[in-house]
């Protein structure tokens, strides 16, 4: 019973909205806190043909709700890692926003490690660099004060802010994501040999540039920051712009 749970999670956090048998590469794609695999189905078809979007859906979320949702990050990006190797045959890259940013970094540093399967490139959007302390934190915030902090920088759509019945489902959501990154504790793992681009929102009031530059300092290949004007939410804001600057490195 358990090992079909697992199983089923395995196989519920691989999503391909638009399949490219034929792509050169995939570009796997992780979510925000309280996202879902959703949130990267614009991109599929915006992508170039030789690139294939594959969102990974983290449990606990969409089509995979009732899926015990991941208590830490090195442990989840474990169970992640596993489920991406039977999509491994092709180069790839992978792109996380936010909470996906860390769960990304670590889903890199898993498949270097047990298999050796080294990413073309990471791409760490807004979120701070992983050994820099936190500066704000959310998770345990009163449930109004909670909505307020989501709603302020664009983390909660207002179709559920506006609906009680909704935003009691979506809280615990939100609160166990984001306990995920507020608990994260830098364990002093060694630079990956992977490049790594930084990308941060110039009106990011949520992770500031100086913290989303410190990436630099987990890569022993190439670094690159790209700023954009916008919000937390600039991967939606400048949809087109982000997807070209990903595609002109891998």
């Amino acid at each position: 019973m358990i090992a079909a749970m697992v199983s089923t999670m395995i196989a519920s956090m691989i999503v391909r909205p638009q399949p490219r048998p034929e792509a050169e590469l995939r570009l796997f794609c992780f979510h925000h806190a309280g996202g879902g695999a959703a949130f990267f189905a614009p991109w599929a078809a915006a992508l170039p043909h030789h690139i294939e979007l594959v969102a990974i859906r983290l449990p606990g979320r969409e089509s995979a709700f009732a899926q015990p949702r991941f208590t830490s990050v090195e442990r989840g990006s474990e169970v992640v890692a596993s489920a991406m190797l039977p999509w491994l045959d092709r180069p790839f890259a992978l792109f996380g926003h936010s909470l996906g940013a860390l769960v990304a970094y670590r889903t890199a540093l898993a498949l270097a490690d047990r298999e050796d399967k080294r990413a073309r490139h990471l791409f760490c959007s807004g979120f701070r660099a992983p050994h820099l302390p936190r500066s704000r934190m959310l998770a345990a915030l009163p449930d109004a004060d909670l909505v307020s902090e989501l709603k302020g920088f664009g983390g909660i759509p207002d179709a559920v802010a506006e609906h009680q019945e909704l935003l009691d489902l979506m809280i615990p959501l939100f609160r166990d994501d984001l306990r995920l990154a507020e608990d994260y504790v830098h364990d002093g793992a060694a630079p990956l040999a992977t490049p790594i681009t930084a990308m941060a929102g110039e009106a990011d009031d949520l992770v500031p540039r100086h913290e989303v530059e410190g990436w630099e300092s987990h890569t022993s290949g190439l670094f690159r920051l790209i700023t954009y004007p916008g919000s937390h939410f600039f991967p939606v804001e400048q949809q087109a712009r982000v997807i070209t600057d990903i595609a002109k490195v891998v």
